[in-house]
């Protein structure tokens, strides 16, 4: 492997100051996303774009009952922790009422389709003439079909019955105790038990609801816009913190760098060009893609996408000879001590000072050192020299 060499007129960027730089950096960035978000892009979208979405999806679940308007007008979700009636009365209009269009007019029942779908968790949409009562029970309430009153049934819920029989048309009834595979005995059920019980399953009619061909487009446009007011910001501030305000300082730095007195260079030593900081930015914009992902794809795969990145970023900027981060990598770049180092525009800048260099040590005269960041007129470069 080729042995790296740093130039001697360069001095690297000490790590404990490249990452609070990088840290500050983050800050600035984060709070001038936070001003544009809230000032500028969630007002334009909301208005303009995801208002008019969100308003026709909030229709949809307030005629399924899925949700509710409360005392300030503000539609929210059914909560309880004692009541499961809270949730199974809204699963069960959704299932057997608002899917079916059963009992409710044209203009409040959902929209007629005669395929089945998936789920984002893999279950399956039926045609609505698959949603019975049999069905809910089977599906919903988790009735044991063959004997639900047995003493080894985990079921929470029972078939009614009409004397000795099993009424398998009207909606099942909680039982009083289910077996236990934990404590290996029966138990009482609580209000508590068939509450927790419940609540994913009405969270899974939402679930439905989501996934049915009438509100799928309306929610993935609305997901995607969403994202987008989320993104561009993030996009506008990243793209002034690390490429906008670099462009105006001799030495590349960032606020962060710049309170810290660092700059950046190319991998040998000289005046980086423009090209290269856009190129620094790929890999932010990169995680930015990912994040966008994050609303079609799960978050967890897109966590670690992203973690992987830092990571890999990371790792990089501790293990490598020049201390180069990913985007330090892909520009061809170098975080350096500004107070330290000499950036020359190029080899014919570099070898002219090295020349009157020699010129004054074999003189006997001592080497000038220059004001930090004054202009370079041909006699001395632009950073002092120091080592």
């Amino acid at each position: 492997m080729r042995k790296v060499e740093i130039p001697r007129h360069t001095i690297l960027a000490p790590t404990g100051n490249r990452f609070l730089a990088a840290l500050l950096d983050l800050v600035f960035t984060l709070i001038t996303f936070l001003l544009l978000y809230v000032l500028a892009f969630s007002p334009l979208f909301n208005f303009n774009l995801t208002g008019a979405m969100y308003k026709k999806m909030d229709e949809f679940a307030l005629n399924a009952h899925l949700v509710y308007k409360n005392e300030d007008n503000v539609t929210v979700t059914y909560h309880s922790d004692d009541d499961y009636t809270v949730y199974e009365t809204a699963t069960r209009y959704f299932y057997l009422t608002y899917l079916t269009g059963e009992g409710i007019s044209e203009e409040y029942a959902a929209p007629n389709y005669n395929t089945e779908m998936k789920t984002s968790d893999g279950t399956m949409i039926l045609p609505k003439d698959y949603y019975t009562v049999s069905w809910y029970n089977l599906n919903v309430l988790g009735i044991d079909r063959e004997d639900p009153d047995s003493e080894m049934s985990t079921c929470y819920f029972t078939y009614q019955k009409v004397g000795d029989n099993y009424d398998k048309t009207q909606i099942g009834i909680p039982r009083e105790k289910r077996y236990s595979s934990d404590k290996g005995e029966q138990i009482d059920i609580t209000k508590q038990d068939l509450a927790k019980y419940m609540l994913p399953k009405y969270e899974k009619a939402y679930t439905h609801l989501t996934a049915q061909n009438f509100y799928s487009p309306i929610y993935q446009e609305y997901t995607f816009y969403g994202g987008l007011s989320a993104i561009i910001p993030l996009f506008i501030s990243g793209l002034v913190c690390y490429v906008i305000i670099p462009l105006f300082r001799k030495d590349g730095a960032t606020l962060g760098k710049m309170l810290l007195k660092l700059g950046l260079a190319n991998f040998r030593g000289y005046k980086f060009k423009k090209s290269q900081l856009l190129m620094r930015f790929i890999p932010y914009v990169l995680v930015l893609i990912f994040m966008l992902i994050f609303y079609f794809l799960d978050i967890v795969t897109t966590l670690l996408i992203v973690s992987a990145i830092v990571l890999v970023s990371f790792g990089l900027s501790m293990g490598s000879p020049r201390k180069s981060a990913l985007h330090d990598f892909v520009a061809q770049t170098m975080v350096i001590d500004s107070r330290g180092s000499i950036i020359f525009n190029d080899e014919a800048q570099e070898l002219d000072f090295l020349e009157k260099e020699e010129m004054i040590i074999n003189a006997g005269k001592p080497v000038n050192k220059r004001k930090e960041n004054e202009d370079y007129e041909g006699e001395e470069p632009p950073i002092s020299y120091e080592k």
